[in-house]
């Protein structure tokens, strides 16, 4: 009889300690990290940007999102003026995790800033507490990232970044 509780006992240990060793990182949703903001020219691929052509704009994620429903994006620049906009939607993030973009035609040369506000629905839970804010390598643009909401919550990421056209 003793020997059936040990057993019993020795048992219970090994299946607590494996349950206490599981991650719950797997169910954590996260946003994607980005670590820059990219312009070329459509038609040539130059980083050298030219009025009146289109230019695919690139926010480049340096670690994907994990754990994320429906996203939407809107772009904008400052100024807006003679500036058009031909953006990526957006999509379910887990099924379709590329790059957001933005094509844009600048009819007058001189200094922009443009700013992607995406927004990302969890399906998970929540893996990032609270907001930060990082700057981009080349100290010409930044990441800001909220939580939005308490029990039912989700992600907005701010992009920014300075470019000059010619």
């Amino acid at each position: 009889m003793n020997i059936r509780k040990y057993i019993t006992w020795a048992m219970l240990v090994c299946l607590s300690t494996c349950l206490a060793g599981c991650e719950d990182e797997d169910y954590d949703s996260r946003p994607p990290k980005f670590e820059d903001v990219t312009f070329q020219m459509l038609s040539d691929g130059s980083t050298t940007l030219r009025t009146g052509e289109p230019i695919l704009v690139t926010a480049v994620q340096k670690k994907k999102g994990h754990l994320l429903l429906g996203t939407t994006y809107k772009w904008e620049t400052s100024p807006a003026e003679g500036v058009t906009h031909k953006p990526f939607s957006g999509d379910i993030y887990d099924l379709v995790p590329k790059n957001p973009t933005d094509t844009i035609v600048v009819s007058s040369p001189g200094s922009y800033k443009i700013t992607l506000n995406a927004s990302y629905k969890t399906s998970g839970a929540k893996g990032m507490k609270q907001g930060y804010v990082e700057t981009f390598a080349d100290e010409n643009g930044s990441a800001e990232y909220s939580v939005l909401g308490a029990a039912i919550f989700h992600y907005e990421v701010r992009l920014e970044k300075y470019f000059k056209v010619k």
